[in-house]
């Protein structure tokens, strides 16, 4: 397996160079009849000698990136960011960095491409350095197309101190 591994870099790489299988063939194992990249999807794809035709990137491992945001104290309003590349957010984490308390505040991502939740609104009305995540992260919204908007969204309401860093973990999805 990990042969085909290598080859699926190897077919990002080269835009889908399609390669076939012989009984002999030392770099594909038996068994496996062609083994491509699709471009639309971005998926590595094999067809069996059954005929089936299988996603091999099912179950591959993926790459965690953890992105570090700095949220400040400010009105009711959003804080946009940028990502780069296609991802899908697993996990939020929010430390509390201001001030004592937060009042009514909350924060909460939002799919700015759509306008639609990712989480629910976290309340910031917690003591410096305490630990607040999501209860939950809505799966219909949680990939975020490359180059687009990050948007956290806060909810100032009778406090004197939204600020905190958002720890952000993702799945880079190609």
């Amino acid at each position: 397996m990990n042969v085909i591994r290598e080859l699926a870099n190897f077919f990002r790489q080269q835009a889908g160079i399609i390669f076939a299988s012989q009984a002999s063939d030392p770099v594909l194992p038996l068994g496996v009849v062609a083994l491509w990249h699709n471009s639309t999807d971005d998926r590595l794809r094999f067809r069996n000698a059954a005929g089936a035709t299988v996603d091999l990137d099912a179950g591959a491992p993926l790459t965690a990136l953890k992105h570090r945001f700095v949220i400040p104290a400010g009105p009711t309003g959003s804080v946009d960011f940028v990502l780069f590349y296609r991802e899908e957010i697993v996990d939020v984490v929010l430390h509390k960095t201001g001030a004592t308390g937060g009042g009514a505040g909350t924060l909460q991502l939002i799919n700015a491409a759509g306008g639609a939740p990712i989480t629910d609104a976290m309340s910031i009305n917690v003591d410096p350095g305490r630990i607040v995540r999501p209860a939950l992260i809505d799966n219909a919204q949680n990939v975020i197309a490359a180059g687009m908007v990050l948007r956290f969204q806060r909810t100032r309401t009778a406090s004197t101190d939204e600020s905190v860093v958002a720890y952000v973990t993702t799945l880079h999805r190609s």
